[in-house]
């Protein structure tokens, strides 16, 4: 089983729209679903996931993304300051302590910069980034991702499924950096997703696929993009968009805009519409059946036309 075998099982957290992360406890590999899956969709609770993290994951890596995230919401309480202060210098020190880092911050020097600010000011702060910070944070991405080129290897003898294998000019490893620099990029990410939420490199990100171990943040990352960008896009363009979209992109995306409360607003509801058609219309997934993503929604199979 790989990181794109468990992300669906994820997805059981999800309820007409809701997200509950208890209904995950009980699942074998719940730590690996908490760091690398749940930890981006607590954002969406009462709270923003924060007394759940600090009982049971006070140390994850995304700790701090999630502070960040609640502090933009509402203020932090005096615990919480705390929790940030420490947490954030402390995880960005780890992540700037690796080889992957320090090779990236040679070629992003403006990112590396910036990401040293002050965390309770680093996504607060209400004035204008210079293009040529955000400019930066694209390339920072499209860098992370390969130039958004893949290719894929004959498959090892002993495994059944080809090696995917993101190609890139700089030779990062994009699997070792989604799972060394998780803070890094979903901070990075935050930035652009509020100055320049339909850029190009997310559109790339949404529709790409991409390779995932265990320990990777990559699904999760990649989640949460899409559903940014269908919040930004007009719906031509986002139905478009998700004609291109992963089966299991689109599962999630109808998990996420399937309540009832959602479907009372005609944009989400022609959204949720727009999801149910392209997940018809989806090519097959080695991880998901579309009609039992569809029987799971209340929704009738496609039959088969032959």
């Amino acid at each position: 089983m790989c990181g794109l075998c468990i992300e669906p099982v994820s997805f059981k957290a999800w309820q007409q729209g809701q997200f509950d992360i208890t209904r995950l406890e009980n699942e074998p590999m719940f730590d690996t679903l908490l760091h690398a899956h749940a930890m981006t969709e607590l954002t969406t609770t009462a709270d923003g996931g924060l007394a759940y993290v600090a009982r049971h994951a006070p140390d994850a890596a995304l700790a701090p993304w999630l502070l960040l995230q609640a502090q933009q919401h509402f203020p932090l309480s005096a615990f919480q300051h705390q929790w940030l202060n420490k947490s954030f210098p402390r995880q960005l020190a780890e992540e700037q302590a690796s080889a992957l880092y320090q090779a990236l911050s040679a070629d992003f020097p403006l990112v590396h910069a910036w990401l040293t600010h002050h965390p309770a000011t680093i996504l607060c702060d209400h004035s204008t980034p210079s293009n040529a910070l955000l400019d930066e944070c694209e390339a920072f991405i499209s860098t992370l991702c390969g130039g958004f080129w893949y290719e894929y290897s004959p498959p090892h003898p002993d495994n059944y499924f080809p090696a995917m294998q993101l190609t890139n000019a700089h030779q990062y490893s994009a699997g070792e950096a989604f799972e060394q620099l998780p803070l890094s990029l979903f901070v990075v990410t935050d930035l652009l997703l509020t100055h320049r939420p339909t850029c190009a490199v997310f559109q790339f990100v949404a529709t790409m696929e991409f390779a995932a171990s265990f320990e990777s943040y990559v699904l999760a990352w990649r989640r949460r993009v899409a559903y940014h960008l269908l919040c930004s896009l007009d719906i031509t363009h986002s139905s478009t968009l998700l004609s291109a979209m992963d089966m299991s992109v689109l599962y999630y995306l109808a998990l996420r805009f399937s309540s009832t409360e959602a479907n009372q607003y005609e944009r989400q509801a022609t959204l949720y519409t727009a999801i149910v058609n392209a997940i018809k219309h989806a090519g097959e997934n080695d991880s998901l059946d579309k009609n039992a993503v569809l029987a799971s929604l209340s929704l009738p199979p496609v039959q088969d036309k032959r």
